[in-house]
C-alpha cells in the first residue's frame, strides 16, 4: 500500500532507527553450523556481539521508550508503540540486507511505514467509534480464547503470565484485541468496494507484462536423499546404506518412501523428500548438471559431497519437473495473478478511503 498524504518527517523516522539499529545489525547474532552441510546451502557470516558503544545507545533508547512519534487526534503513538511494530519485521530485514548501510535504508522503509501504518490504524477506530459502533464482548472473548488456545496450548495461566512480562494488564489486552477487531472490521468494509477481477483484465495484464514481470529462469524440481555418517557409523557404513537404496530403486521402491526411512536432512518428511521450484542457477552446477541429463523420475548414482577431512556425506537427487527458461505461459501464472490484481483493487479502495480520513482527523508527527 502506498501513502501519499501525512508522511512521517524524516527526522522522526530517523530516530527511531538510531534507537533500533544497533541492536540488529546484520548477522549481529553468529547461527551454529547445522550438523549436515547440504550442498544446495551457503553459511552466513558470523560478526562480533554489541560494543560498549551499542549497549550505551540501548540504554538512551529505554530513557527515551516513551518519546511521542505522532498524536493522531489526541491518541499518542510513541517511540515504543513504532519499536513494537518493527521488531517482529527485523529478521527478515536482516536476512536481506547485504551491508549496514542496506539494511539502514530497509529499517527507515520499514519504520516508515509502520508509523504511517499505526496511524491508520488509530484514524479508523476512532471513526468506527464516532459513527456508534461498537464490538460486543462475545467476539471480544472468543479472540482472546482462540489466542490462548492456540499460542499458549490452552494455559490461560501462562498467557497471563506473559502479560505480566510485558507490562499489559488483561483489561489493557481486551482493548488491544478489540481495537484489532474494529481495524479489521473497517478494512473488510473497504474491501467489499472493490470490483471482482474478470477473467479477460487478466490476460490483457499479463499480455502486457509477460515480458518484465513473468520472465524465469531454467527451474527443477526434485526429490533429494542424504546420507551423512553419524558418530557409530564408519564409511564403508554409509556407502553400503547408499547402495542398498540404489538396489531397492531398481526393483521399484518409491524414492520418496526410501527417503523417508534412510534420509538425514530437514526434506525427508516433506513429501518423501521433495524440494520446491528452485532456479537451475542457484544450485551446485555439479547437481543441476547431473539432473537435467536426466528424464522425469530419472534417479542419479550417489554422489559424493564429503568435505575434506569431513564425515563421508553421499546425496542421491530424483529430478521430478522441468521448467525451461523464458516467459511463463499464462494458465501458470493465471491464479496468482488473479489474486495479485485483486489485492492492488483492494489496497486501491483502502486507499481512496483513508485519504478522505486523513483529511478528517488531525495527525501531527515528531
Amino acid at each position: 500500500m502506498k501513502f501519499r498524504h501525512h508522511r512521517a518527517p524524516r527526522a522522526a523516522v530517523t530516530a527511531v532507527v538510531i534507537a533500533v539499529l544497533p541492536l540488529f545489525l546484520p548477522g549481529r547474532v553468529a547461527s551454529a553450523q547445522p550438523a549436515i552441510t547440504s550442498p544446495l546451502l551457503r553459511p552466513a557470516p558470523a560478526v562480533p556481539r554489541m560494543s560498549p558503544e551499542e549497549v550505551l545507545s540501548r540504554r538512551w533508547e529505554i530513557g527515551h521508550a516513551n518519546h511521542v512519534r505522532a498524536n493522531v487526534n489526541g491518541d499518542i503513538i510513541t517511540q515504543l508503540d513504532v519499536r513494537k511494530r518493527v521488531s517482529g519485521d527485523l529478521p527478515a530485514i536482516q536476512r536481506m540486507s547485504r551491508t549496514e548501510a542496506e539494511f539502514e535504508r530497509h529499517l527507515q522503509e520499514r519504520v516508515a511505514y509502520a508509523v504511517q501504518s499505526m496511524t491508520d490504524d488509530r484514524i479508523l477506530v476512532q471513526e468506527f467509534r464516532s459513527r456508534g459502533g461498537s464490538v460486543p464482548a462475545v467476539y471480544v472473548n472468543a479472540q482472546m480464547d482462540d489466542i490462548v488456545q492456540v499460542k499458549y496450548n490452552g494455559d490461560r495461566n501462562a498467557y497471563l503470565h506473559v502479560l505480566r512480562l510485558q507490562g499489559i494488564s488483561p483489561l489493557e489486552a481486551r482493548r488491544q484485541i478489540e481495537e484489532e477487531l474494529i481495524i479489521r472490521n473497517m478494512r473488510a468494509e473497504f474491501h467489499r468496494a472493490a470490483s471482482e477481477i474478470s477473467p479477460q483484465r487478466v490476460a490483457d495484464y499479463y499480455e502486457a507484462h509477460k515480458d518484465k514481470e513473468f520472465q524465469r529462469t531454467e527451474q527443477m524440481r526434485f526429490r533429494q536423499i542424504t546420507l551423512a555418517q553419524g558418530a557409530a557409523d564408519s564409511e564403508d557404513d554409509v556407502r553400503a546404506r547408499a547402495r542398498l537404496i540404489v538396489d531397492e530403486l531398481k526393483k521399484g521402491a518409491a524414492f520418496g518412501d526410501l527417503a523417508r526411512r534412510h534420509s538425514r536432512d530437514d526434506y525427508r518428511n516433506e513429501d518423501g523428500g521433495a524440494a520446491h521450484w528452485r532456479e537451475l542457477g542457484a544450485t551446485s552446477e555439479r547437481i543441476a548438471t547431473a539432473l537435467k541429463a536426466l528424464p522425469d523420475g530419472g534417479v542419479t548414482e550417489p554422489m559424493d559431497f564429503t568435505s575434506p577431512g569431513g564425515r563421508t556425506t553421499l546425496f542421491l537427487f530424483q529430478r521430478v519437473e522441468y521448467r525451461p527458461g523464458g516467459v511463463a505461459p499464462l494458465s501458470e501464472v493465471r491464479e496468482f495473478l488473479a489474486n495479485k490484481l485483486s489485492q492492488l483493487d483492494q489496497n486501491a479502495a483502502i486507499e481512496t478511503q483513508m485519504e478522505h480520513l486523513r483529511r478528517k482527523y488531525f495527525v501531527r508527527y515528531y
